[in-house]
């Protein structure tokens, strides 16, 4: 086993016969938490210790772990606990190969229930949350790559391929998730680590060539000039937590390709772009001929989702119909087209494609798929005031539970609330409310929080609180204004115009 050796009087640390000279509160950071060698350190305890001195902000620990990080490539020196700390894995004396360190509390096995999940998921937000930060200290690094104005083309080692991941597109996320910019990024070049058929860009080096692209040249195909990237991926990421979507592009130096991929956690979205790439990379050219079919019908969706994306809902019908005709059994297309009709207020139409979807039988090999078509079911058929929309909506529930599909689970809990103030029966529709608005809560999705404000507002007024209505609202109100969820304004609007007639 390495261990770590520390010079103080030259700021040189040793790990397993590599020696780095460090920066003075680097050299300090990793001296503190050396000595608790297997501790969880808290940001707090070495703010304390390191820059008590100095008022930084926490991007200094950042840059700091990512400094060290980088010195010693090979070993893994430092490990993360999301809002707990730090945890240092290399002793600085010799051990005997049978100690071990101590486990954290974070290493205990979780209950499987939503919350369970949803640290699962914070836990992802979170490392994503340290690359970024990261990566915006990533200046210190660019400034000892090349003099400026050379724009000779960074050169990986000789491989098949060379993938450049950009920076993700996500002006369609919630105002709060627009880190993931970077951290995206990061996330997908980190999938593909390790991989001896494919050179990867890391983070510093796409930064690194987009700044070598030339002024007004912003077009990810500008970049193969300054690069030896064989193939680019651009993408926008949009959704909600528990509902996200990811529209890319993979350019090669002759044609481009376009795909959409839908998950419910950012740790598989981005396990399943690898996955989608790496069987892209491991086809020849003449099975790449084969797949214009599907290549074709890639290319609809990713115009359907671009235009919904832009609140075009209505050019978004047309791509989703002819994805529709060129693969018929292609579900997504189904369920995205009656999204778009609901957007247009369609209802019977919506109707439609949804039983049609639901009676098909390749809809069952899509279970998380089919059972948000149940919702979308059940909702459609509540606007249209039919007598089965209560059990659909139920059905809908039971579906969404089972696939441990929280999101829905709020969304059906919700609807089936809604459809008890329509009856009149505004005590069954509160305790539905009340779990609605925590499972968004849990979730940490400001849009749904909002939405579960403004259900309340629903209930209030059919149970003429109008103090308590009016309350809820500006709970609302206040949310939309401070994540800046413009999308959200013209519902505002909506409850304004409501509650302006009490």
């Amino acid at each position: 086993m390495p261990y770590v050796n520390f010079d103080a009087g030259t700021g040189d640390v040793s790990i397993g016969g590599i020696s780095q000279t460090l920066r003075p509160k680097t050299f300090l950071l990793a001296q503190f938490l050396a000595e608790r060698c297997g501790q969880v350190v808290s940001k707090d305890d070495i703010m304390a210790a390191v820059w008590a001195d100095s008022i930084v902000e926490d991007q200094a620990i950042f840059q700091s772990v990512n400094e060290i990080r980088k010195a010693f490539t090979g070993y893994e020196v430092i490990k993360t606990h999301p809002r707990r700390g730090y945890t240092w894995l290399i002793p600085s004396t010799p051990q005997p190969q049978s100690a071990q360190l101590p486990l954290s509390k974070s290493t205990e096995t979780a209950p499987t229930d939503i919350a369970s999940g949803n640290n699962r998921q914070n836990v992802m937000l979170s490392l994503l949350l340290c690359a970024v930060l990261s990566i915006a200290g990533l200046g210190y690094w660019l400034s000892g790559h090349s003099p400026e104005g050379n724009t000779q083309p960074i050169s990986p080692p000789e491989s098949q391929h060379a993938l450049l991941v950009l920076p993700f597109d996500t002006s369609q996320l919630d105002n709060n998730m627009h880190w993931l910019r970077f951290a995206a990024m990061d996330a997908v070049i980190t999938e593909f680590n390790g991989q001896h058929n494919i050179t990867v860009f890391q983070p510093d080096d796409v930064l690194d060539i987009v700044n070598r692209s030339s002024a007004g040249q912003n077009a990810p195909t500008s970049l193969f000039a300054v690069s030896a990237a064989t193939l680019i991926v651009d993408g926008q990421l949009s959704g909600v937590p528990g509902d996200y979507h990811l529209s890319y592009t993979l350019y090669s130096r002759q044609s481009q390709q376009h795909n959409v991929i839908h998950a419910t956690s950012l740790e598989s979205l981005f396990s399943q772009v690898a996955q989608t790439l790496n069987a892209r990379l491991s086809l020849s050219n003449a099975e790449h001929e084969l797949t214009f079919e599907q290549q074709f019908n890639n290319t609809l969706l990713f115009n359907a989702m671009q235009l919904l994306n832009a609140g075009d809902a209505k050019s978004a019908v047309s791509f989703l119909q002819s994805a529709i005709v060129a693969m018929p059994e292609q579900a997504d297309a189904y369920f995205w087209l009656a999204k778009a009709l609901m957007a247009l207020d369609d209802w019977q139409q919506a109707l439609t494609v949804l039983e049609h979807l639901t009676s098909r039988p390749f809809i069952e090999k899509h279970r998380l798929l089919y059972s948000r078509t149940l919702y979308l079911k059940g909702s459609t058929l509540l606007m249209l005031q039919s007598e089965t929309a209560h059990a659909t909506l139920n059905q809908a529930l039971l579906a969404a539970e089972k696939n441990q599909d929280w999101l829905y689970v709020a969304y059906a809990k919700s609807m089936l609330a809604q459809y008890f103030i329509r009856q009149q029966s505004p005590a069954a529709a509160l305790p539905l409310l009340e779990q609605a608005l925590l499972y968004q809560q849990m979730l940490q999705c400001p849009m749904g929080i909002v939405q579960g404000h403004l259900d309340f507002v629903d209930y209030y007024l059919a149970t003429k609180q109008h103090a308590a209505a009016k309350a809820s609202f500006q709970q609302a109100k206040r949310l939309v204004e401070d994540k800046q969820l413009v999308k959200v304004n013209p519902l505002i609007a909506v409850y304004t115009k409501k509650l302006a007639s009490i």
